[in-house]
């Protein structure tokens, strides 16, 4: 914990460690990011259709239709709340 200036032993996402390795067979170094699993929603507003939403948000509406099973996307209504990711 002292190398990494770590008071709990609680680690947060996306922070570089130190480690040690007591005998080392070559340095590997690998960046790693975090991915956001995060779930992100979008409520309709008026004018919006799914291919719109799709783009604002950079995703695909393939993407929206398979994250929102149930929406018709022919009957969307403002302040529906549609998953994004």
């Amino acid at each position: 914990m002292a190398w990494n200036n770590l008071t709990t032993v609680d680690l947060i996402v996306g922070k570089n460690l130190k480690v040690f390795i007591k005998n080392p067979v070559k340095s590997i170094v690998k960046e790693v990011n975090p991915v956001n699993n995060s779930t992100r929603y979008h409520y309709v507003r008026s004018g919006e259709n799914l291919t719109s939403i799709a783009k604002k948000n950079g995703i695909s509406l393939n993407k929206i239709r398979s994250l929102n099973p149930k929406i018709n996307p022919n009957r969307l209504r403002v302040g529906q709340k549609i998953r994004i990711r």
